[in-house]
């Protein structure tokens, strides 16, 4: 039979060194590791294919969190911005078409409220998902394999749009 253990005897009368290590500390470390979070997009470079978010929950003395700069946006989110794009200057040109009279053209005109006005998926006030990578991704340039230099883990300077909310 196991003998309980007597608190007399001991250093730690109250726990607060076991308390210490099974409670506290590993939710401090909880706290300080990201894995996904709701942001909204307050800057989109479309060239860079980068932007800013601004976290949307607040900090325990309710203050924002910082911005995250330099926030890969993904191919699939705007591959589907540029189609839109296109699509909208195609919509344009049969507008034009249409004001073209019959005699001169051979085409049928088109209705104007047929045509789908398109809208991008990711612009500024988007409410977003946000990644954070395992590594630090300073180093990464597109397709090829890069080194990492650090030991940040999980951190939001390593951010990545995982998807859109709202736009």
């Amino acid at each position: 039979m196991a003998k309980k253990r007597q608190k007399n005897n001991v250093v730690d009368k109250s726990d607060k060194f076991i308390n210490f290590f099974s409670k506290t500390y590993p939710n401090y470390i909880l706290k300080n590791i990201q894995c996904i979070n709701l942001g909204r997009v307050t800057k989109y470079d479309k060239k860079n294919h980068e932007c800013e978010v601004q976290l949307l929950p607040l900090q325990s003395d309710n203050t924002k969190i910082a911005p995250l700069n330099y926030v890969i946006v993904p191919a699939n989110i705007y591959e589907q911005d540029d189609l839109k794009s296109f699509t909208n200057k195609i919509n344009e040109i049969v507008q034009n078409i249409n004001k073209i009279p019959k005699a001169d053209i051979n085409v049928k005109k088109l209705d104007p409220k047929k045509l789908i006005k398109q809208h991008p998926i990711l612009k500024v006030n988007s409410v977003v998902t946000v990644g954070f990578f395992d590594c630090d991704i300073d180093n990464y340039k597109g397709k090829n394999n890069f080194k990492v230099e650090t030991t940040r883990k999980h951190s939001l300077t390593d951010a990545v749009i995982l998807g859109v909310i709202k736009s």
